[in-house]
């Protein structure tokens, strides 16, 4: 286990040189910025042996540089782009825009369903009001009140 963290906190060192060569940060402690880790505890991954909780963080917080794989496993290249480009089949990128159009109009119909629940809700009131008025409106007149000089 502790080889697997060195090997891990190895493959960090290398993404945080190539954040440093790319000019997104330019100390290793500028990570601070990125990750809501204190400089000492970034030190420690970085250097030592990182918790699957930093793992997860760096490569959520640089997933469109990063190969996540490449991070945690060891598979596969660092950059992202190698990924794909190393694939070298333009059906993995249609597919992927393919499921990002898909996701896109989940989202939408989604927001769309949502407003049209509050449509139907705010009827389903103005429907119990009606119905509460009608109901006012037709209480039986009570045999104990006079009704007139009969």
């Amino acid at each position: 286990m502790l080889e697997k963290r060195k090997k891990q906190a190895e493959r960090l060192q290398e993404a945080v040189a190539h954040l440093k060569s790319i000019g997104k940060i330019r100390f290793q402690k500028d990570l601070v910025n990125f990750v809501n880790y204190n400089h000492q505890v970034i030190n420690k991954m970085i250097k030592q042996a990182p918790t699957d909780e930093f793992l997860y963080d760096f490569t959520k917080t640089f997933n469109e540089i990063f190969n996540e794989n490449y991070i945690k496993f060891g598979t596969g290249t660092l950059l992202k782009d190698d990924v794909e480009t190393d694939t070298n089949n333009d059906n993995v990128v249609w597919l992927k825009k393919q499921l990002e159009k898909k996701d896109n109009t989940i989202e939408f119909l989604m927001n769309e369903l949502t407003l049209k629940n509050k449509k139907i809700e705010e009827q389903f009131e103005e429907i119990k009001k009606l119905h509460r008025m009608v109901e006012i409106q037709t209480e039986p007149i009570s045999l104990n009140k006079k009704v007139g000089n009969v």
